[in-house]
Order: structure tokens, then C-alpha cells, then sequence
């Protein structure tokens, strides 16, 4: 089994700085005395792709300032249309048959609603949102979904909507006598459909160019849904019900923004990811190895403000380049502090409980 092992050294260095600061997703914990790392997939996989990156962004909360002539970087634009779709999500599933649930109520006025408090118009501009039809487009594939999975249709039994899973220690990854972790996240809906009990994911791409099935394959986060829903299953259903049941799927719905030219209904697929029992240790044992190398960096970050650097990344950010480019081809530590107090501000850090934070 993989394990954490850091030197007497390494660990002193950790405490001491866990004892000033405060980050969403570790701490040093005096009662127990022991370091609890809480980390979802958003967080490793920012790490996985830049040590560097993750440092500025997820240890001193560096975010970018908005550029002269533009609302927002680009990549804001995906967070802030996951989290307002999601939300709509959560309630056609709680809501979707009850009999005075109101179609186009929830899509146009709560659609609105949770539009407009999030500011997507900000985003008119963002290629994806102009290629949706903004507000009203997005009021038009919300009627397009319900229609394409209506209560009749849906034959599955809602369980429960937006399940969240992380400071309470749900999800168990790793623990010693010096290190615990944990796994954080959401599960947008766990449903059954008579066979197996399940996550039900969503996922909003650009448009269908290519297998959007080739992009979640391997992807790290619908497998750790799989693993966690394992863990907290029993304290959702009885555990006699979940005998019943087999909880190694994960039922994965993906959506286009863009309107398919040849036939609208393909603007929704739906497919089902089987993860088996080897696969989720894998998983497991990669999280742990993620969590090692990553405890390594931030002694590092700590000691000398410097992480190690992934530079295939740094033109090839989520589409674009990365936030910090600027900052990291300063020739020097003044180019580079000038650098991050010009071009950022510090903002609260990623915390998967709280994700509306921006």
C-alpha cells in the first residue's frame, strides 16, 4: 500500500508553517497532532499540471486581475456556468415529479435567477456563451434537457441531489500516526435505476467535435466519485438496501453548448463508466502518491518561494496561457514580486465546500 513518509525536518517545517496559516485544504490539527489534507480532484489536477501554479494560486491565492477592455479571464467562464447549471440541475432532480412542478417556471425564471446572480452576461463576449445564445439559449437547452429526460422518461430513483463529501472526514484516503487525508467533492446526483446505485455527473463541453467518451475514460474524477459514493452510501440508505445493489457505476451526462446541426437531440449523451475494484485501489494508491509529491512541494514553496515547474503548461493553459507566465519568466525575485503586485490580488482560496467563492 502506498504510503506518506516526510523527514523529521520536512514535517517541522510543515507544522510551523500550518501554524500561521490558514488554507482550505490543510492543517495542522493540535488536538490530534496531526497534518489533515482535504483535496478533490480540481485541486490535484491543478497540481499534477504545475507545482508552480498550484503554489501561487492554491497556497497564496494569487488571481489574476481582470485585463483592461475584458470582464474576466477566460477560464472563469467555465467555473461560473458549471456552478449556475449545476445548481439548475440539483433542482429538476429534487423537484422534476412533483405534480405542481412548473417547466418553464424553473428553466426561465430560476434559470434567470441563478443567471444573474452568478453575472454571467459579464461572459457575452466568451466564444462558448456567445455560441449558446446566452441567457436565452441557455433558457432553451434547460427546456431541451427536462424534455430529453422528463420524469417518464428518467427511469431512475432519485436518491439525492448535491451531496457534498470532505471537512467532515467522510471520505477516507490515507492515515498514519502524523497524516490524514481525505477526499472532497460533490456528487451532482445519486440515482438508481433497479441494478445499480450510482453517480449521475454532468458535464458541459464547447460542442461534440470529437468522442466526448475519450475525454472521461481515464479521468481521475468520475473514478474518485465511484470510490467515494462506496464510503458514504451506508449513511444515506440502509446498508440492507445497498446489498441489493451494485455501486461500481457511474452514469456520466454530457452536454453540448452548441446546438448539433444535424439533429438537436444529440446535443445530450448519456453513457455509463464501469470502475473495478482494481481500479478504484489504483486510484486510491495515486491519490496518496499525488498527496506525497505535494507535501514535498510546499516544503519546498515554504523554504524558498520556488516549486518545481511543468513549462509544457505555460502556453497551454485550459485553452490559453497560463495566469502566472508573466510572473515566472521574470528574471529575478523583485521582477517577480512587482509582477504579482501589479497583475493579481489575493482571493480566497479554492474550497470545495464552498465553491461559489470567486
Amino acid at each position: 500500500m502506498s504510503e506518506i513518509s516526510l523527514s523529521d525536518q520536512k514535517m517541522a517545517t510543515l507544522w510551523g508553517f500550518l501554524g500561521s496559516s490558514e488554507l482550505p485544504w490543510i492543517k495542522f490539527d493540535k488536538q490530534l497532532g496531526k497534518i489533515i489534507i482535504v483535496v478533490d480532484n480540481h485541486l490535484l489536477s491543478t497540481y499534477r499540471s504545475c507545482a508552480q501554479h498550484y503554489m501561487y494560486q492554491a497556497v497564496d491565492g494569487y488571481q489574476q486581475k481582470p485585463q483592461i477592455g475584458t470582464a474576466e479571464n477566460d477560464r472563469k467562464w467555465y467555473l461560473d456556468f458549471g456552478i449556475v447549471f449545476h445548481k439548475m440541475l440539483q433542482t429538476y432532480y429534487s423537484e422534476f415529479r412533483l405534480p405542481d412542478f412548473n417547466l418553464a417556471e424553473w428553466a426561465f425564471t430560476l434559470g434567470y435567477k441563478y443567471w444573474m446572480e452568478q453575472n454571467l452576461d459579464r461572459y457575452v463576449t466568451h466564444p462558448e456563451c456567445h455560441q449558446m445564445g446566452g441567457l436565452k439559449g441557455f433558457g432553451g437547452m434547460l427546456i431541451q434537457y427536462a424534455t430529453r429526460f422528463t420524469a417518464e422518461n428518467e427511469r431512475l430513483r432519485i436518491i439525492g441531489t448535491e451531496i457534498a463529501f470532505g471537512k467532515n472526514k467522510e471520505v477516507l484516503l490515507y492515515v498514519d500516526e502524523f497524516v490524514e487525508v481525505y477526499l472532497a467533492g460533490r456528487l451532482d446526483v445519486i440515482v438508481d435505476d433497479g441494478f445499480f446505485i450510482m453517480p449521475m455527473d454532468h458535464k458541459t463541453t464547447g460542442s461534440f467535435k470529437k468522442d466526448p467518451l475519450d475525454r472521461y475514460l481515464n479521468d481521475e474524477g468520475p473514478t474518485g466519485y465511484v470510490f467515494a459514493l462506496q464510503q458514504i452510501l451506508p449513511t444515506i440508505i440502509p446498508r440492507e438496501a445497498i446489498l441489493k445493489r451494485e455501486c461500481t457505476r457511474i452514469l456520466m451526462n454530457l452536454i453540448s453548448k452548441q446546438i448539433p446541426t444535424d439533429d438537436p437531440s444529440n446535443r445530450f449523451k448519456r453513457m455509463t463508466l464501469y470502475k473495478s475494484g482494481s481500479q478504484l485501489a489504483t486510484y486510491r494508491a495515486r491519490m496518496i502518491a499525488t498527496v506525497q509529491n505535494l507535501l514535498n512541494d510546499l516544503v519546498l514553496y515554504i523554504q524558498t518561494g520556488e516549486a518545481t515547474r511543468d513549462t509544457s503548461h505555460c502556453t497551454n493553459w485550459f485553452f490559453g496561457r497560463c495566469f502566472y507566465y508573466d510572473v515566472c519568466r521574470q528574471p529575478d525575485a523583485t521582477g517577480i514580486a512587482n509582477t504579482l503586485a501589479n497583475g493579481f490580488v489575493k482571493l480566497p482560496i479554492w474550497d470545495t465546500e464552498n465553491i461559489s467563492v470567486s
